[in-house]
């Protein structure tokens, strides 16, 4: 038991020499890294969070309009086409244009 408590007396005594002689350079080393762990620690809490608009990037262009465009879709019938024409046409002419 005597030697564990030499031990520990030595290791608390190297602890506090080196602890003396500590120099500027390495205290602003211990720095940084303690400020780069809490970085890395508060990564997604504090920031790096997910833009909530990210999936707008993703979005077709064409299908914005979609539900508009689908009450004014127009036939490919000729038919219906010509009948359009034409009335459009008759009802121009009987105003007068």
């Amino acid at each position: 038991m005597a030697s564990s408590n030499a031990v520990t007396s030595n290791t608390l005594t190297e602890i506090v020499k080196l602890s003396r002689s500590a120099r500027n350079d390495d205290i602003l080393v211990f720095v940084l890294v303690i400020l780069a762990s809490v970085g890395y620690l508060l990564r997604g809490i504090a920031w790096d969070k997910q833009d909530q608009y990210h999936h707008i990037w993703f979005e077709r262009p064409q299908e914005l309009g979609a539900a508009a465009r689908q009450s004014k879709k127009r036939t490919r019938n000729i038919a219906q086409k010509l009948e359009e024409a034409v009335s459009t046409i008759s009802s121009d002419s009987a105003s007068g244009l």
